[in-house]
């Protein structure tokens, strides 16, 4: 009866506690009241419960989480009255619409395919395929209600059109983004949890594949930490590189903490720890806590208690200032100075230490309430560049890879040229993906892929290398709008594939024109072509690139031998004001140095040749079918025409190659009479 069913939901709600989950399952029959233009739970006797008393009995209580899973017809009607924050509101269908039964079994379709989520089986006991998320440690996070909702609404076969006669619209409400997205049946999160999450909910850190374009979770980026030079981050959220000088020595450092619980946080039982270290690609507890040297370039800046009083899915920011003195100010104010920053929230029963791995970095992927920010903001214009180092876990010799990602904020922008420059490590066996290397220059590594890889780098903690990023942008049409490009360079231990640190490198390019470089051939009659630039209107710097890639001259003009060194050549000008940089492409045609070579008369061979000879070139006679030389004959520089003696021993198809300093230039067949 309706007074039974009403007294022990009251009862049951009444004695639970934020530590419980109140679950009612509610099946078979449902209607809709025309004139209360309500749904209702169908009961005996022609009994019913409307959504209002329902909600009346859920409310004696105070459960940390409800759910009611209905299966009745009409049962959508249910979830404006039910609705709240603490609790999750599946139903099989709209207001306005039948709940159906399963095709060859005795439930009903909906409430079945949910069951099975949870059961990870159906009736006949093939596997439920849920889609879960996976654990920082590796494992699979339990089938939650609101992932059995989704398996159920996809799976139900009577939604989205799969049947022709019936259609069932499954409706489900939940605080968004909160806790209530955890819970299980063996799992109950807790109703109040403060977090520094920049906004994700799905913490995973996957071993790296080499394989990949590698669709990392920056850890390294979180947006809910920010610094700012000046007083305004309560209103400005934007990060900025700290510009410390002996008149602005102080920074301001925000941390925003947010409540994914489903119970208002009280303003009291949670600290607030935050660290700063001086940039580095990997940053271990030592380079935190300031341990690592004597210059002191880290070390705590707050450690305080939150006492707002925060909301379900609210927030509040914490703002603290930092002052640099004594030699952490004269570090702060070297060029190209940045800090990372470390927020960690921890219980007043807690141990307040930042959680870390086994190689003492702080394990910001595999926790919401640690937040790590390492960004690096650079202006194109201003032609900066950052200097990281890239330190080992252990004080053996340890294998590392960088890994460079790139994307633009807008895809209409221009491209970017980024250059990681990697001095020289004895022991290194490097494996490049993605990098274009020059001879010339072997310590810079130009990323030509949007996924970049430097595989095999050895290093030892006691002389970590010093590798430095820097970026300009390729102006081969005009820039109209300031534009951002976000690069994120990361590390990988090869020996365990776990990503162990990054930096995300902001560059800002602000409004320039287009640089189009032409290149201007000239012909000169010794077989020499002029390639010179044109159409520049600014002062660059040149640089001309073989087919190979490799850096030929960096002169304005390029003379190149259609004998010797025809092909494609490539002229890149780099603007002196801000690095901007376009390229130009040319083809040098190779010519034939011997124009003609014929024999007018038994024993003799007449040639002409197409420019004059040069100093050091000869003809060398062989037969066509051997390699031993039957004569070789040295050019007179500037001739243009040669008469050669073949040796009356001499038959049959012989070919003269033209040679240069030993080095062949042309070569022909010619029969012998």
């Amino acid at each position: 009866t309706k007074t039974n069913v009403t007294k022990v939901i009251k009862e049951m709600a009444s004695t639970m506690k934020d530590e419980d989950h109140l679950f009612l399952y509610v099946v078979d029959h449902g209607g809709y009241d025309p004139q209360k233009k309500q749904s209702y739970i169908c009961l005996w006797g022609d009994e019913r419960i409307y959504p209002d008393e329902l909600s009346d009995c859920l409310n004696t209580g105070d459960a940390g989480y409800v759910t009611v899973l209905m299966g009745q017809c009409y049962s959508g009607g249910f979830v404006n009255a039910l609705k709240g924050n603490n609790r999750i509101i599946a139903t099989a269908c709209g207001e306005d619409e039948l709940s159906y039964g399963c095709e060859d079994l005795p439930f009903d379709e909906f409430v079945y395919r949910w069951t099975s989520a949870l059961n990870g089986y159906d009736a006949f006991g093939n596997k439920a395929s849920v889609t879960t998320d996976t654990l920082p440690d590796g494992t699979l996070k339990p089938v939650t209600m609101v992932k059995a909702y989704e398996y159920a609404r996809s799976q139900d076969m009577y939604t989205d059109g799969k049947f022709k006669y019936g259609e069932e619209t499954p409706q489900i409400s939940y605080l968004l983004k909160s806790t209530a997205e955890d819970l299980a049946m063996d799992t109950i999160p807790p109703t109040v949890y403060l977090c520094i999450s920049s906004g994700n909910t799905k913490i995973a850190h996957l071993p790296f594949s080499r394989f990949d374009t590698f669709a990392a979770y920056d850890f390294w980026d979180n947006s809910d930490i920010w610094l700012r030079n000046q007083d305004d981050g309560l209103e400005v959220h934007e990060h900025e590189t700290p510009k410390i000088t002996d008149t602005h020595r102080t920074v301001y450092i925000y941390t925003r903490i947010s409540n994914r619980g489903v119970k208002t946080y009280p303003g009291y039982g949670t600290n607030l720890r935050t660290w700063w270290a001086k940039s580095s690609y990997v940053i271990d507890q030592e380079g935190w806590k300031h341990y690592r040297d004597t210059a002191r370039v880290g070390g705590e800046v707050c450690d305080d208690s939150v006492d707002e009083i925060i909301a379900p899915g609210g927030s509040c920011i914490k703002d603290f200032k930092y002052t640099f003195t004594g030699n952490r100010l004269k570090v702060a104010k070297k060029p190209n100075f940045n800090m990372c920053l470390l927020s960690f929230l921890s219980n007043d029963d807690e141990d307040s230490s930042f959680p870390v791995n086994g190689g003492g970095i702080a394990k910001a992927w595999a926790t919401d309430r640690l937040g790590q920010k390492n960004r690096y903001t650079l202006f194109a214009h201003e032609k900066n560049f950052a200097e990281l180092y890239l330190y080992p876990l252990e004080a053996k010799l340890s294998e590392l890879s960088v890994v460079v990602r790139k994307d633009s904020t807008d895809e209409n922008d221009n491209d970017i040229e980024v250059k990681l420059t990697v001095p020289m490590i004895k022991n290194s066996a490097l494996s490049l993906k993605g990098f274009n290397t020059n001879r010339f220059r072997p310590q810079d590594y130009c990323v030509k892929e949007n996924f970049a890889m430097i595989d095999g780098i050895s290093v030892q903690r006691n002389n970590p290398p010093l590798v430095s990023f820097s970026a300009s942008v390729i102006a081969d049409r005009d820039i109209t709008k300031e534009q951002r490009h976000n690069v994120d360079v990361f590390v990988v231990n090869n020996e365990t594939n776990e990503i162990i640190g990054g930096e995300k490198f902001v560059v800002i390019v602000e409004p320039r024109a287009k640089i189009t470089p032409n290149i201007d051939k000239t012909a000169s009659a010794d077989g020499t072509v002029s390639l010179k630039p044109s159409n520049i209107n600014e002062e660059v710097e040149y640089e001309w690139y073989d087919k190979d890639g490799n850096l030929v001259s960096t002169e304005p003009e390029l003379k190149v031998s259609q004998l010797t060194s025809a092909g494609d050549y490539t002229l890149k000008v780099i603007a002196k004001s801000d690095k901007a940089t376009n390229s130009v492409k040319t083809t040098v045609e190779k010519i034939p140095f011997v124009k003609d070579a014929t024999m007018t008369r038994p024993g003799i061979i007449d040639a002409d040749f197409n420019v004059p000879a040069q100093s050091g070139m000869t003809v060398r006679m062989t037969s066509a079918t051997g390699s031993a030389p039957i004569s070789e004959v040295k050019l007179v520089e500037g001739a243009t025409h040669a008469t050669f003696n073949v040796p009356s021993s001499s038959s049959g198809v012989l070919q003269l190659s033209v040679m240069k300093n030993g080095k062949p230039v042309d070569d022909c067949k010619i029969l012998s009479k």
